[in-house]
Formats: C-alpha cells, sequence, structure tokens
C-alpha cells in the first residue's frame, strides 16, 4: 500500500468540518461583496519576483520556488495573497480612483508560523487601493470585525499599532541587517534586556526602543507613550497621533470591539509602513485576522497607490459541526406504487430546495450513513415527511 501520511503542517479537512468552513468562505465573500469588494480568482503560482512584495526578506523566506521548465524562469507557489492583489490592481485592473478587491484561496507556506500552525492555509481577504485615509483604514477594519462577527465572534480584541514609530526609533540606529533582524524579533518578543542590548550607546533612540517593550495595553498606552517620546525624532511623534485619531475613530466605527494596543507590533510579511492591526477572540490567544497599511508598493509595476487591507485564516475560527443537522435517509423499497414513487421523488425534490440533505439508498441492504437526522417515511396523510431519528 502507498503512504497515506501527508507532510508535516499539512492536512485533510473532513465533512461535516469541510463544509462548514465552505459556508462561512461563502458568507465572508458574500459580505465583502455587498461591500462593493470585486472578486478575484490568483494563480497558485507565478514568477518569484512578482510574488515578493518590497522588501519581504520573511515572504521570501516562506516562499517555496521551483524552476519553470517552459521558461527557465524561478516560480514560486503562493504564501500570501496580498502581493497578487497588488499586482492586478497596479497592472490588470487599474481603475482611477478607488478599488475595492477580495479574494480566497490555499497558501503554502515553507515554515509554520508558529508551534501549532499549519504550511497550508485556506485565506481569504480584501484590499482598498487608491486612498491614504484613515476613513479607508476604518473601513477595512470595520470589515474584518464583520467578517468575525459572521463566525460568532461580536466581540473581539482588535490590536492596533503603527510600524511607522519603530521603523523611524530604528533608522536613527546605526545598523546593519543582521542587528536589526534581531532588534525587530526582541521587540516583537517584548524582550526588554535584549533590546537593550542590541540598542546600547544608540543616543536617544535607545532608550525609546527600550520602552516600547512595555507599550502594549489599553487606551491609556498613548498617554503613556507620549512621555516616553516627549524627546524622540518629530516623526515619531507624528506617527504616534495618527495612531491615536485613528483609535478614536474606531471607536465609533466598531463600537463593539474591545481596543488594544501594541506600538512594537512588528509582525507580518515586512511590508507594512504605517497602520497595523490584529484581531483575537477571547477564547484564544492566536491572531485570527490581521492587515494594515502598505502604501507605494505598486511603483514595482509603475503605479505606487496606497493601499490597505486585511487577510484571515478560515481554519483558525471555532466554526462548529452541524452541516449534517437536517439530512434524511430515504431507504430503497419496491412496495409501493407508481404513484407514491412519483410524490416522494417530488417531496425529496421539495426538501432539497429548502435547503435539507437527502440521501437515497442505492440498495435494500445499503446502511444508513453517519450523520442522519431524520428519515422519510410515508406518513397516515398518505403524504412522505421526515421523521426524526
Amino acid at each position: 500500500m502507498r503512504d497515506s501520511r501527508l507532510p508535516e503542517g499539512v492536512e485533510d479537512v473532513l465533512p461535516p468540518h469541510a463544509r462548514a468552513l465552505e459556508g462561512l468562505r461563502r458568507a465572508i465573500l458574500d459580505m465583502l461583496h455587498a461591500h462593493g469588494y470585486d472578486y478575484v480568482l490568483c494563480p497558485v503560482f507565478e514568477y518569484l519576483d512578482s510574488l515578493l512584495v518590497g522588501a519581504g526578506a520573511d515572504l521570501e523566506l516562506q516562499t517555496f520556488t521551483f524552476t519553470d521548465r517552459q521558461s527557465g524562469r524561478l516560480l514560486g507557489l503562493r504564501a500570501d495573497l496580498t502581493s497578487q492583489a497588488l499586482r492586478i490592481d497596479a497592472s490588470r485592473v487599474r481603475r482611477e480612483g478607488v478599488t475595492r478587491l477580495c479574494y480566497s484561496g490555499p497558501v503554502a507556506r515553507a515554515q509554520p508560523e508558529g508551534v501549532f500552525a499549519m504550511r497550508e492555509s485556506q485565506i481569504i481577504g480584501a484590499e482598498l487601493f487608491g486612498s491614504d485615509s484613515q476613513s479607508a483604514d476604518a473601513e477595512i477594519v470595520s470589515l474584518m470585525a464583520g467578517v468575525l462577527s459572521l463566525a460568532g465572534i461580536t466581540r473581539p480584541f482588535i490590536e492596533v499599532g503603527h510600524v511607522g514609530i519603530v521603523a523611524e526609533l530604528v533608522a536613527e540606529l546605526e545598523l546593519d541587517a543582521k542587528q536589526r533582524t534581531r532588534l525587530y524579533a526582541a521587540l516583537h518578543r517584548k524582550a526588554y534586556e535584549e533590546v537593550r542590548e542590541l540598542t546600547k550607546g544608540c543616543g536617544r533612540a535607545g532608550p525609546a526602543l527600550v520602552a516600547l517593550t512595555d507599550l502594549f495595553g489599553d487606551e491609556d498606552t498613548l498617554k503613556s507613550a507620549h512621555e516616553v517620546f516627549m524627546d524622540a525624532p518629530g516623526q515619531v511623534l507624528r506617527r504616534l497621533k495618527e495612531l491615536e485619531s485613528f483609535v478614536e475613530l474606531l471607536r465609533q466605527r466598531v463600537p463593539s470591539a474591545i481596543l488594544r494596543i501594541d506600538l512594537a507590533e512588528t509582525t507580518g510579511f515586512s511590508y507594512h509602513t504605517g497602520l497595523v492591526f490584529a484581531a483575537y477572540s477571547k477564547d484564544s490567544g492566536q491572531v485570527l485576522a490581521r492587515g494594515g497599511r502598505y502604501d507605494g508598493l505598486g511603483g514595482r509595476y509603475g503605479r505606487p497607490r496606497p493601499a490597505v487591507g486585511f487577510d484571515l485564516d478560515l481554519a483558525r475560527f471555532p466554526i462548529g459541526a452541524d452541516a449534517q443537522s437536517r439530512t434524511t435517509w430515504v431507504p430503497k423499497s419496491q412496495e409501493m406504487s407508481e404513484a407514491q414513487r412519483q410524490a416522494r421523488q417530488t417531496r425529496m425534490a421539495n426538501l432539497r430546495e429548502e435547503g435539507w440533505r437527502v440521501v437515497e439508498a442505492l440498495s435494500e441492504d445499503e446502511p444508513m450513513p453517519e450523520g442522519v437526522s431524520h428519515r422519510l417515511i410515508l406518513g397516515e396523510a398518505n403524504e412522505w415527511r421526515p421523521e426524526p431519528l
């Protein structure tokens, strides 16, 4: 027999959970369509240089690569769909003004992003191109909250930050690429001692970066940040004010959300340029959805537009497996009149139109499948009806 095992970090999604996930995917796409987002289908692989947006070295490390036997060029198996939506807006759609796109599909990553993370994910998301306003940012975050509500998460925790704050401070330091990578990783872990060691003797930016490891929590964090950044470069204070006004806007647009601030946020694929955000539920510490602003990256296609978006992995949502709760079994029987047989076929068709799953036996000895909740019987009034088991 052939080995039926799958590679580490890859799994099948079995019934009825697969049906529930697909139902959620369709509901999300319907909601995005209702808000004016046009659906695009992106190829699973492309030329590698098209997939790698910006200077995201971490995205390159996550991308499976192979050689195209036709062109000889290097191809990449997508690890992210944002880059593809960016390419479509800049080189294919090319609309003037605002463009709203949404997408869904599988991605593959060379390494899992966490201890329990998978290397294949079912991603769905939305991107808004052509506006640099905070209204655009708020629209995307409110859509993200709406998606969470479809999965039953009505009081999400939304964590917001601004990568420009860290970037402005790090730019003040004389660090090589390897040192910067270590510093970003230490900031992400909130590793106070490591950040202090890496920034020792680096002037006024050093203490501010060390302070970032403690600047996360509720909205009072912003007040503390003003004290920390009192002597910081002017651009840092400007980014902080942008974050403050965005938080105020979110209070109005997403009043059900519980807002959290993290000024040391450095996650993602390194192409974000401004506001970043992530969503959690009270029952899970893992990120359910995330996004942010990545202005100007379309410049590689000759169209440097403002851009903001979010995406999520469907498999991370706590979906109930109730897709078979209305399944009726129709046993095979030869003892009925032709009129009764025709009436049964009509009843089966009507039930399916009403959303039932109707499974008809192929033979008299076929066993009833799992997940059946009803059995189609001929009632006393000579009418076919599903009877609960």
